[in-house]
């Protein structure tokens, strides 16, 4: 005994089927991936978010919302090639850049995540969360000068900002300016006078030179 098996050519001129719209097919895949996203089913998310760049992998938008997925559920290489792309599609998107260097310093690579701010911060010199972000890793990589200069022009920028005073800070202290240091926690108590902090850095300070 053997069972028959359709012949295709006699199927496909039997039942023609229009050719789908592409835009449209991708409107209906990223409406589940809303649907999903809603209900807070991430993984599900991505996978349509995935099927859609299949689909159109050269939509900036597509990959930027796929990448930020990625990210939020720690899948760092899989962002980072996926941000990676969006840069070569739309380089002039300092948004996509800072995205992509935030990527690499979770995946431990500085020196690629700093290229990555300073792109962005060459499109948008006064981007608050590049500053802050580039800074941060100056400070953190012990380039207590660079992050100081640029955590200065975040003050300018904002002034009240508590946690930059931190952080001027301790680069303060650590290029040996105790005065700066003093003068940086002080200013955070006037911001938030409860700042356990700044209270416990400037005892520790007063203490090592009295």
């Amino acid at each position: 005994m053997s069972l028959k098996t359709p012949d295709p050519m006699a199927t496909m001129s039997a039942h023609p089927k229009p050719t789908p719209d592409p835009a449209a097919l991708i409107a209906s895949i990223l409406r589940m991936a809303d649907a999903h996203y809603a209900r807070e089913h991430w993984l599900a998310a991505r996978d349509f978010l995935s099927l859609a760049v299949q689909i159109n992998p050269d939509y900036p938008q597509l990959l930027g919302s796929l990448g930020s997925l990625q990210f939020q559920l720690q899948e760092y290489p899989a962002a980072c090639t996926t941000f990676s792309a969006a840069v070569r599609q739309t380089p002039d998107n300092p948004d996509l850049h800072i995205q992509l260097a935030m990527v690499h310093s979770q995946l431990g690579h500085p020196e690629a995540a700093e290229a990555a701010l300073n792109r962005a911060l060459g499109l948008r010199p006064d981007d608050p969360t590049a500053l802050r972000l580039l800074a941060d890793s100056k400070r953190d990589h012990g380039y207590y000068q660079e992050a100081a200069t640029i955590y200065g022009k975040l003050i300018n920028q904002h002034p009240d900002q508590v946690g930059v005073f931190l952080s001027l800070a301790k680069c303060f202290y650590k290029l040996g300016d105790r005065g700066g240091t003093q003068a940086a926690l002080e200013f955070v108590l006037t911001l938030d006078p409860a700042n356990e902090i700044a209270r416990e850095n400037l005892a520790t300070l007063q203490a090592h030179t009295s």
